[in-house]
């Protein structure tokens, strides 16, 4: 399934130009033909956490949420890289990398001379792996196989970075300038959830999501859907009494979705409402729109006495299961 990306775009630029002996002189025993080639890396967002936040968190009741929610969210969604990765693949048989280089990069531009043989190659560009914590890098000795990889557990922690990544088959001529250009492409997303608790007289809330992907391959730009993680949201400090906030970066949702016998989303998120009495509620909401690379989608609920969850967008499914027994589910570790 090749997935489209609309959203968070990076622009990366290499010029390159000739360099070293001529391909016509007549003794060229001790010369090696290389290229230099400098990169212009400018990451440019379309889509800023800021238009989201400020689309569902309206009210002045939702200001202290809403400041938690950017400032957790700026972090990944931001224009400057932190690293980079930069890798050329042979073309043929098994797509074997001819040539790596790993820089820090910490701005929203840099340059960077790289010298590599005159030849046909297959480029693989990544930023911001460094520090993700949940995503690593499989394989990528080979084109091919190169691809993004979440841990394989029932439940994950979120993504700390926001990742973009860029292919492009490059044709490097002996003894020419050439000039190429390709384009960064953000392969996570951002979620939240956002609960009025006010009344509701709860013990504690928990809340998870589930329904992500937990792969992607960087050659062809498609997302691997196997183990069907359950993704810990991260529990953002408020100072608003009442109000709480939990966030994730994960990689995006399927683009068909998911029918269960009561109701059908792309993704949804899991609330465990513990009651006064020790008893908790299962809330599972389960999300009409699919989460897009590069997307960040707020969802607002109510807690209600009983521990289940309201949203306040009705075209969020909803099923609730009252004195929920975790003994009954092995992939959520409360």
């Amino acid at each position: 399934m090749y997935v489209p990306y609309k959203q968070m775009i990076a622009c990366l630029a290499a010029v390159v130009a000739f360099s070293g002996c001529t391909l016509i002189d007549e003794d060229t025993s001790d010369c090696v033909s290389h290229y230099r080639i400098e990169y212009r890396l400018q990451l440019g967002l379309e889509t800023r956490p800021s238009e989201e936040v400020g689309k569902v968190l309206k009210g002045s009741s939702d200001a202290t949420a809403a400041a938690a929610l950017l400032d957790y969210m700026g972090n990944i969604f931001s224009d400057v890289a932190h690293d980079l990765d930069l890798s050329f693949y042979d073309v043929v048989a098994d797509s074997v990398r001819l040539h790596q280089e790993q820089h820090l990069v910490e701005a929203d531009r840099a340059t960077y001379a790289i010298n590599i043989p005159a030849h046909r190659y297959m480029h693989l560009a990544m930023a911001n792996l460094r520090d993700n914590a949940t995503a690593v890098l499989r394989e990528d000795d080979r084109c091919r196989r190169s691809r993004f990889v979440q841990e394989r557990t029932d439940t994950v922690g979120s993504q700390r970075t926001g990742l973009f990544t860029a292919r492009l088959p490059m044709e490097l001529l002996a003894d020419q300038d050439q000039e190429f250009s390709t384009v960064l492409y953000m392969a996570n997303s951002g979620i939240a959830l956002v609960a009025d608790t006010l009344d509701s007289h709860i013990r504690d809330l928990d809340v998870f999501a589930r329904g992500f992907a937990d792969g992607f391959n960087l050659c062809d730009s498609t997302f691997r859907y196997s183990s069907n993680p359950v993704v810990r949201t991260d529990r953002l400090d408020l100072s608003s009494p009442g109000e709480m906030c939990f966030a994730a970066v994960t990689f995006p949702s399927r683009d068909v979705p998911v029918t269960r016998a009561d109701v059908a989303g792309y993704w949804e998120f899991r609330v465990y409402a513990t009651l006064p009495s020790g008893k908790k509620t299962e809330t599972i909401l389960s999300i009409a729109d699919p989460l897009p690379a590069g997307g960040i989608k707020i969802v607002k609920v109510k807690v209600l006495d009983d521990g289940s969850v309201t949203p306040a967008d009705t075209r969020v499914g909803v099923s609730v299961t009252l004195d929920w027994n975790a003994g009954l589910s092995g992939e959520i570790d409360l």
